[in-house]
């Protein structure tokens, strides 16, 4: 399930965690260093070993298609001396729902790397106007966006940066020494497909946060918003390899809404095998599909799905082909 999160990233360190929207976001690990400075409230998580991806197939591949031709990467790269393909090792993002964030742009950010703390400093004042403010020992780098939201990022160690809205991050500072606890559910979650996968989302966000017109999401011919509704928890990874494993775990209100979710999993797997006799890019997911496992148990769905690594790589490269089109 995609989260209502609305994240607003200041342009002094976007450069600096890149890869959140670049194709390396698609990697995760658990960093239980990271995690300890997570907000208590936290109800989503994702996360990326970097070091770990580099190593695999599909890794080598994404690497092979990021390259310094890029302007606006090369200057940023220029800027700060931060380059994510070398001085990336780990990253985590944390979102918070509806009810914790009351209204307000509110998540959170975390890195493990090699940063030039100064020099991405000086860039941000130089771009940007961030200004410095003192907390807990440390320089927060304050940032006002056009829409006048706050944002701030810091460095509460060596090797590690922090980015989110100013009371978030001042947040993760004073876990520092005393790491946060989180929600059991969300640590079970996290542990069981952050241990097993290469990327992985654990979510305690319901599924009545996507709203109650779940056809945006899903196209006009199919009305999932009660089985969306009912789903309270989920997870899900990939793993990669030659043959790439994708999982995902939802555990809904009762058994009856199990159902209704795996009619509509049901309805939209045949909705793509049929929509891929025409588009290339739907028939390598149709491929998929026509292999999918699903079950259920009580209240939760699983779901179980694999295919060939050379497949991701294709889809890959018809995703970008198509993307600048995209409105």
């Amino acid at each position: 399930m995609r989260p209502a999160l609305r994240t607003m990233t200041p342009r002094p360190i976007v450069f600096l965690l890149s890869f959140l929207v670049s194709p390396l976001a698609l990697f995760a690990s658990v960093d239980p260093g990271l995690l300890g400075l997570v907000p208590a409230e936290t109800v989503v998580l994702s996360g990326v070993d970097a070091t770990s991806a580099k190593n695999s197939q599909f890794g080598q591949f994404l690497l092979s298609r990021m390259n310094g031709s890029d302007s606006n990467f090369q200057n940023a790269m220029e800027q700060t001396g931060f380059d994510p393909r070398r001085d990336l090792q780990s990253f985590l993002f944390a979102g918070f729902g509806p009810r914790q964030a009351q209204g307000r742009s509110k998540f959170a950010i975390l890195a493990r790397g090699t940063f030039d703390e100064q020099r991405i400093a000086s860039a941000a004042q130089a771009k940007n106007g961030a200004t410095e403010q003192s907390y807990g020992g440390l320089t927060v780098y304050v940032n006002k966006t056009r829409n006048g939201r706050t944002t701030a990022f810091a460095f509460p160690d060596t090797g590690i940066a922090v980015m989110g809205d100013l009371a978030t991050v001042e947040e993760i500072i004073d876990h520092r020494s005393t790491p946060s606890s989180l929600d059991p559910g969300l640590v079970q979650r996290v542990n069981k497909v952050g241990s097993t996968n290469d990327m992985w989302f654990a979510s305690l966000l319901s599924g009545s946060a996507l709203g109650t017109n779940p056809s945006l999401i899903f196209g006009q011919q199919l009305n999932a918003t009660q089985a969306l509704k009912a789903v309270l928890q989920a997870s899900g990874g990939v793993q990669f390899g030659s043959i790439v494993q994708v999982s995902l775990d939802a555990t809904t209100r009762s058994a009856q809404d199990a159902g209704s979710l795996s009619d509509v999993i049901r309805f939209l797997a045949n909705m793509i095998e049929t929509q891929g006799q025409s588009n290339p890019q739907t028939a390598l997911l149709a491929k998929a599909m026509g292999g999918m496992n699903l079950q259920r148990s009580g209240s939760d769905v699983l779901v179980s799905m694999s295919l060939p690594e050379q497949d991701l790589e294709q889809l890959t490269q018809l995703q970008t082909q198509v993307k600048p089109h995209a409105r």
